[in-house]
Order: C-alpha cells, then sequence, then structure tokens
C-alpha cells in the first residue's frame, strides 16, 4: 500500500513543492486529514520540508533528501498523467514485446520533473542518435508517455537558429545540473495547437466490420481523436496508422488508415508516422 508519508516524498523530490489540497485530491482525504499528515512528515522529516509564506504552498528544503523509495514510473504518471498506480511494481512495467518500460536514471527524472514545475533551466548532456554526446541547456516544460517510452518537451538553447522546442527521449540525459538563472519563458506553440486526427478502418482489410467494432464504429464511418502537433506523430505511430497517400502499408499490420493526411501533413511529427513518406 502506498503511505500518505511517501506521497508527500514523491512530490517534494520530483515536483519541488506541493499544495495542501493537491495531496487531498490524489487520496482523497479531507483537508483536516491532509494537515495531520504534513505535520506528521514535518516532525519526522524537519531537514526535508519548509513552507512557502508568499506561495502558500509546501516547499523540498535544499537539503532535502528522499525518506521513500520510489518507483520513477509512478512519480511521472502521478505528477504528468494525474494518475494514481496502486500497489505498484517495476516487474508490472512491461509492453506486450517483454521489454520493460524505459525510464530514466530517477535523480535525472526528478531533476528535469522538478525544472518543469519550478520553470527552470537545466544543463544536460544528451546522446543523440544523430550526434555524439551534446551539451545543451534546456527549459523543460513538459514530459509525457507513448507506449513503453517517457519523452522530454523542451525549449532547447542550441537548437535552431536561436533556439527551439524539441521532443527528447527521457533515457537519453546522461546528467543533468540546475542552471543558475533562468532565462525568458517561450511559448511552445506547438504544444498548444490542438488538431483533429481522423482514423477509419484500413480500406484493403479483408474484415471491415471487426475493425469498426475496434474503433467503436457504428453509424459513422470513421474515428476523430484530438490531439496536439506534438503527440500526433506520436500517436499515430503507437496505434500503428498506416499514413501513406496511397493506404499501401500492410493492412494486416496496419489496420487503421489516416483520412485528413492533407489536413496535418505539414505537423513536424509527422515525421514518425507510419508510411508519411510514401
Amino acid at each position: 500500500m502506498i503511505k500518505t508519508q511517501q506521497i508527500i516524498d514523491c512530490y517534494l523530490f520530483f515536483k519541488g513543492n506541493f499544495l495542501r489540497k493537491e495531496l487531498c485530491n490524489t487520496l482523497s482525504i479531507s483537508p483536516a486529514s491532509a494537515t495531520r499528515e504534513i505535520k506528521r512528515y514535518r516532525d519526522l522529516y524537519p531537514e526535508n520540508i519548509t513552507y512557502d509564506v508568499s506561495n502558500k504552498c509546501y516547499i523540498s528544503s535544499r537539503e532535502f533528501s528522499p525518506k521513500f523509495e520510489h518507483d520513477t514510473n509512478f512519480a511521472l504518471s502521478l505528477l504528468f498523467e494525474n494518475r494514481l498506480i496502486v500497489n505498484i511494481s517495476t516487474n508490472q512495467f512491461t509492453s506486450l514485446n517483454g521489454l520493460p518500460v524505459q525510464l530514466p536514471d530517477q535523480k535525472i527524472a526528478a531533476h528535469i520533473s522538478r525544472a518543469c514545475f519550478l520553470k527552470q533551466n537545466v544543463l544536460t548532456t544528451y546522446l543523440s542518435a544523430s550526434s555524439n554526446n551534446v551539451f545543451r541547456t534546456i527549459a523543460p516544460t513538459e514530459i509525457f508517455r507513448v507506449g513503453d517510452k517517457w519523452y522530454v518537451r523542451a525549449f532547447s538553447k542550441e537548437s535552431g537558429i536561436s533556439g527551439e522546442f524539441r521532443t527528447f527521449k527521457f533515457v537519453r540525459f546522461l546528467n543533468v545540473k540546475i542552471a543558475a538563472l533562468s532565462e525568458a519563458i517561450h511559448v511552445d506553440k506547438e504544444w498548444q495547437n490542438e488538431i483533429n486526427i481522423t482514423l477509419c478502418p484500413h480500406s484493403k482489410h479483408p474484415q471491415l466490420d471487426s475493425l469498426k467494432l475496434d474503433l467503436g464504429l457504428k453509424d459513422k464511418p470513421a474515428i476523430n481523436i484530438m490531439t496536439n502537433e506534438v503527440l500526433a506523430g506520436h500517436i499515430l505511430q503507437d496505434i500503428r496508422v498506416d499514413c501513406s497517400i496511397e493506404a499501401t502499408l500492410n493492412p494486416l499490420l496496419y489496420q487503421y488508415q489516416l483520412m485528413n493526411r492533407h489536413e496535418i501533413k505539414n505537423i513536424s511529427s509527422m515525421i514518425l508516422a507510419p508510411g508519411f513518406d510514401k
């Protein structure tokens, strides 16, 4: 079972702060109960926590050190998916292919996660698939999971001409250090721009009726999925959608077909979509 003290410790480690109402909402407890649990944590580990009067929240102290063992997947799911996993076990986080969910080093994960919430810049070395270790200054803004992989969305000062937003695989960060000064906050328009993905059963599949049931299609020919420009390509890759112009991918392997390719073809993440280059 997950202890309330463990949740408090998790918030301080991976988020850097928390409100009493967050504890209430996460554990479905009353404000009075949350107050008692916070007091108990402060009594047990006074060196770990302090109260920020100006922001009216509890924050991790400079001397903070986690007092519980934490599961990184649990922490990221709680903070970025608003999902509380009960009875956590490392062995349960596996994909259908038998590979474990790819998790970053926990201290690195905690640093970047806190930077998202505290709007901090991070100095890091990132191992790219297209180059050797690259030193970067990034401002993390979002963390998300697709399938068995966690990703970080961040403004990268070294990317493009004067910096731009990029999506990074979490496990490829080799080290992190919080930058002394934070720079101006940049707006991630690709993350903010909502788009619609229209899917239908693959037109060349021999059993269209079964695929309609899979998609919940009864009285309509297609299904619409609302997402943003950053996630679009990841989603289409994860659910194996044929995104080629003439639907040329194997329909037994790619059972769904993208119907509004012309509307989203200029989105940068579409490079990940199956068959998009065909």
